[in-house]
């Protein structure tokens, strides 16, 4: 119990801070406790600090969080993320972070310590690195127990194409209900228009033209005036 605390102290202080390290400390727990204990140390821990550094950043640090990124010149980054996190329901949200998670667009210490400052609620940041960090934090403690294997037998169990494929596909099923949610709404949107532009009424100038139009045409027949009536919209 003793080197257990250890570990999940030292990995949330290392997560906490944005530093580099968790990913041997996830090799270590998957070497020591096994696939099980490891994935659940490693997704909670993660997660936990990943958090603090989110409520540390929110409370304390927003003016050093801006500083930053203008040092770093990572502004056009930290727009794009607020206009994403902007435009994004709340499922929406929870799946965009997952991916962010899972790909390199954006550093992991740039997504903690930005998130309170462009609108990210923490439920949602907490769900997304919970299930984010699983595909990684799952080839960290494999990596473990192949230590473990060679350790205890002497045999070669190295990570597999099996593994890595494993790892893209849940990267991909993250994208698909963002991309189903947004083609449905765009699909939505164009029936809409293409609705609207058939069955829209006349405008009040368009009746008052063709009314017009319609009296001098019964003038030049010798024809009485017709006078001007309102149009009734097509339904």
């Amino acid at each position: 119990w003793q080197t257990l605390l250890v570990v999940l102290l030292l990995f949330v202080a290392l997560q906490t801070c944005n530093l580099p390290g968790t990913i041997f400390l996830n090799v270590a727990m998957g070497c020591t406790f096994g696939y099980v204990e490891g994935m659940g140390m490693g997704l909670v821990s993660g997660t936990v600090g990943a958090m603090m550094s989110y409520m540390i950043s929110n409370r304390y640090g927003k003016s050093v969080c801006l500083a930053l990124v203008k040092r770093l010149g990572m502004e056009e980054r930290m727009e794009w993320f607020r206009a994403e996190v902007a435009k994004n329901d709340a499922s929406d949200l929870v799946l965009f972070l997952m991916f962010l998670r899972v790909t390199p667009l954006l550093p992991n210490w740039f997504i903690n310590i930005l998130s309170p400052h462009v609108g990210v609620p923490a439920p949602h940041l907490a769900l997304a690195t919970f299930v984010g960090i699983a595909p990684q934090t799952f080839i960290a403690v494999h990596a473990g127990t192949v230590v473990q294997t060679l350790v205890a037998t002497g045999h070669n169990s190295p990570v597999g194409v099996r593994e890595w494929v494993g790892l893209l596909a849940v990267g991909s099923c993250l994208l698909l209900p963002l991309y189903a949610k947004r083609s449905t709404r765009a699909a939505t949107a164009d029936a809409g228009a293409a609705a609207a532009a058939v069955g829209d009424p006349l405008t009040p100038e368009m009746e008052l033209a063709m009314a017009k139009a319609e009296a001098v045409y019964r003038n030049m027949r010798g024809g009485p005036p017709l006078r001007q009536r309102s149009v009734e919209p097509v339904r």
